[in-house]
């Protein structure tokens, strides 16, 4: 008896600690956020080991546990910062595998660690391990190091894509669809068992894209030829940190620690060791006297209705309520001039689509809208940027896909294997076209085919008057054909390219803001507060837990096939990317 009520005394303290220290939490994050002092001669370190997310916004317990984590766009700005602030003299970017950018995104940031070698400061680089995707980024550095225990996981990259037909066979479900485009390929993995040749070919072309960017960057960043750095690829991976080092790909091998007392920051001297969270809590991005505004408006996620910003696994959605809202704000405030859309999505439902765009055009007529696409922004995605006054893209992302498809279980089969019986009353020949789970008849098939055909005009007529490219151009290019964005500028698909800082350029010029006037940047949606979050019950307990996974599944690189959502789907067509390329 002693023995339970020191069990339950145990218990009750423990809960009671753990509720102060979430006390704390808060009261910290609500009220002690401290300003850093950066001292002359500090070092601003980029951490490819944690998250670069394109949004700093997060559910509560992940703001609680890690606190705000600095965006995308905050640290390519950062970055440019750092080129002119005389306190910081160098950048070093610490890891080799940035996780939550792809190749479009690495690119920015490779872009801007390029503008700060080009102020005159020194770029060096430390990584345990590298992939593709991280030696592009830091292959741009004056000096690259790594431990000898480290390895460099140099060696190409390819496309992965699931498919499920198979694995749903064993449970008597198939999938029937219908789309319009040739190239339309996102309900391929649930209804094939491999490639069609049309899917096969722009899966291709986007790999050789991205694999140029990577030889360019290897052959730039290394003093190489095209060839050489070929062969470098070719040759890898590297596993033996001397092998890397006889290839020319790295300089020197040295632990970390050993590498940063090398350039001045050395345990004695870690104050000087800036990191981005630092830099930016500083306030060096705060533009206090600045008369001016522009607004950026994040899309970024599964295209979806509604107002919830995650979705299943923790994956953001670009909500159209709440994007469009966010577009009608920003075009309502006096103080904004002009608006960049930073696109960041693979698309979804069109119904969600056309909300936000029309928005969009709303906002238009008001003040100048500029699209910055980042990884990707294609299909659904590229619907909401199609009307834009300027689109610009990075040469790797991921966009097009002009097209649409709408997609449904059979599940007759399936019900009867697990012992279900279907009666129904029905009233009208085809009341249950979208529910039946009973093949579609030919009447129904033709229903959804007018459908599909009917919105697919209907993308084409917004592509082509929002590009001003004639319907026939568009047909051409169209089909549901991804384009890297290289290719896409040469097509009149985008206007030129570019990051998330030449977008807002862009915009001030199109305001008439002169070039070196300061303007301040103002994201939407509006970032929540804690106090929000709790009020909202939006703790983010599943996207705590989701995080723990994708860290474990990162650490051993296991790579969890993503079902697109299909099956939360409000909308009927839709308009989706189904593949991810890896390195």
């Amino acid at each position: 008896r002693r023995r339970t009520v020191v069990i339950v005394v145990l218990l009750i303290g423990m809960l009671f600690a753990g509720l102060v220290g979430l006390a704390g939490a808060v009261y910290v994050a609500l009220f002690h956020e401290s300003k850093p002092t950066i001292e002359g001669g500090s070092v601003l370190v980029l951490d490819l080991r944690h998250e670069i997310e394109e949004t700093t916004e997060r559910p509560l317990l992940l703001s609680l546990r890690e606190g705000r984590h600095t965006s995308l766009m905050e640290s390519v700005r950062l970055l440019d910062a750092a080129a002119e602030d005389d306190r910081i003299v160098r950048v070093l970017v610490r890891g080799g595998s940035p996780g939550g950018i792809g190749w479009a995104g690495a690119g920015e940031l490779r872009d801007a660690l390029l503008r700060v070698k080009e102020s005159g400061k020194p770029v060096e680089a430390h990584f345990d391990y590298a992939t593709d995707l991280g030696y592009f980024l830091v292959s741009v550095a004056d000096r690259i190091a790594m431990p000898a225990t480290g390895a460099l996981l140099v060696d190409g990259l390819y496309a992965n894509v699931f498919f499920f037909k198979n694995l749903l066979g064993k449970a008597e479900i198939e999938f029937e669809e219908v789309h319009a485009g040739k190239y339309k390929s996102a309900p391929e993995n649930l209804i094939r068992e491999s490639m069609s040749d049309a899917f096969r070919e722009q899966i291709e072309a986007l790999v050789d894209d991205e694999f140029d960017a990577l030889l360019r960057a290897i052959a730039d960043g290394r003093s190489l030829s095209i060839e050489e750095a070929r062969r470098r690829i070719d040759a890898g991976p590297y596993l033996a940190a001397t092998d890397a080092l006889s290839a020319g790909l790295v300089d020197t091998i040295v632990s970390r620690a050993g590498f940063e007392a090398s350039i001045g920051v050395g345990e004695a001297d870690s104050s000087l060791l800036v990191d981005m969270d630092d830099y930016r809590a500083s306030g060096i991005l705060t533009r206090d006297g600045a008369r001016r505004s522009i607004a950026v408006v994040f899309a970024v996620g599964d295209i979806l209705p509604g107002s919830d910003e995650s979705g299943p696994m923790g994956r953001p959605i670009a909500a159209s309520e709440t994007v469009a809202g966010a577009i009608e704000d920003a075009a309502g405030d006096d103080e904004i001039e002009a608006i960049v859309l930073r696109v960041s999505s693979p698309g979804g439902s069109a119904s969600a689509s056309d909300e936000i765009l029309d928005a969009l055009l709303e906002a238009q007529g008001k003040k100048p809208v500029v699209v910055s696409m980042g990884d990707v922004a294609a299909s659904g995605g590229y619907w909401i940027s199609s009307s834009a006054d300027l689109i610009l893209a990075g040469e790797t992302t991921i966009t097009g896909s002009i097209g649409v498809f709408a997609l449904r279980p059979v599940l007759r089969e399936f019900w009867e294997k697990i012992g279900v019986d279907l009666d129904k009353v029905q009233r009208g020949r085809n009341a249950d076209i979208l529910e039946t789970p009973e093949p579609w008849n030919e009447e129904q098939r033709a229903i959804m085919k007018r459908g599909i055909d009917n919105v697919y005009d209907l993308f084409l007529a917004k592509v082509s008057g929002g590009r001003e490219l004639p319907i026939e151009e568009v047909e051409k290019i169209a089909a549901g054909r991804v384009w890297s964005g290289t290719d896409a500028a040469e097509l009149g698909l985008v206007d030129r390219l570019g990051g998330i800082v030449d977008a807002i350029a862009a915009a001030k010029s199109l305001a008439g803001i002169p070039e070196d006037e300061a303007v301040a940047v103002r994201t939407y949606p509006k970032e929540r507060s804690i106090l929000d979050k709790i009020r909202e019950g939006d703790f983010g307990i599943r996207a705590a837990a989701v995080e723990e996974a994708r860290g474990l599944a990162a650490e051993y690189r296991i790579e969890f096939p993503a079902l697109l959502p299909y099956g939360e789907a409000h909308g009927i067509y839709w308009a989706h990317l189904p593949f991810a390329i890896r390195d």
